[in-house]
């Protein structure tokens, strides 16, 4: 699942270059066919498309940009839970790195949330 969002309805055009970015990312790594998500709405509103993802147990892997496009706060929170049901949250920075919590760990040498052991 690819998951982008803004916090306001001017920024219409940074959530369509958003999404672009993440189905770029997303074909550069195998994942063709990952569902869209994305949205206009504050990261502290807790009434968000996000929720129906994260319910979701056939989502076994959200996309996002950055780190706030998922939680303005808690982010190890939600990236644990994801972590303990078998699912992952990846994250792509503005320099297009990958930086994954995928059951176990992310990249070598690493821990869980991508941090160095």
């Amino acid at each position: 699942m690819l998951y982008a969002r803004v916090s306001s309805a001017g920024q219409k055009d940074d959530l369509h270059r958003q999404v672009q970015r993440l189905e770029e990312f997303a074909r550069k790594q195998g994942w063709p066919d990952l569902n869209v998500v994305a949205e206009i709405g504050s990261g502290l509103n807790g009434r968000r498309k996000l929720l129906r993802v994260l319910r979701d147990p056939r989502v076994g892997r959200i996309v996002v940009e950055h780190r706030n496009r998922l939680s303005r706060f808690g982010f190890e929170m939600v990236e644990a839970a994801l972590a303990a049901a078998g699912r992952s949250v990846v994250v792509v920075d503005p320099h297009l790195r990958l930086r994954a919590a995928v059951r176990g760990g992310g990249r070598p040498g690493t821990g869980p949330g991508g941090r160095s052991r």
